[in-house]
């Protein structure tokens, strides 16, 4: 997934997730764990003032 952020969200294009939303109104687990996980990595290359 990260290299398709870089591919879009680099390229100062639109990055769209498509999350599923199960029969109780919920995000699976499974997706909500990935969803974190890349939420994370984000903030760990990019949470970081340069100047």
């Amino acid at each position: 997934m990260m290299g398709k952020y870089d591919f879009s969200v680099g390229r100062n294009a639109n990055f769209l997730l498509g999350m599923v939303i199960d029969n109780r109104g919920l995000v699976p687990e499974a997706d909500v764990t990935q969803l974190t996980v890349f939420g994370q990595e984000i903030k760990q290359r990019f949470g970081h003032k340069i100047a």
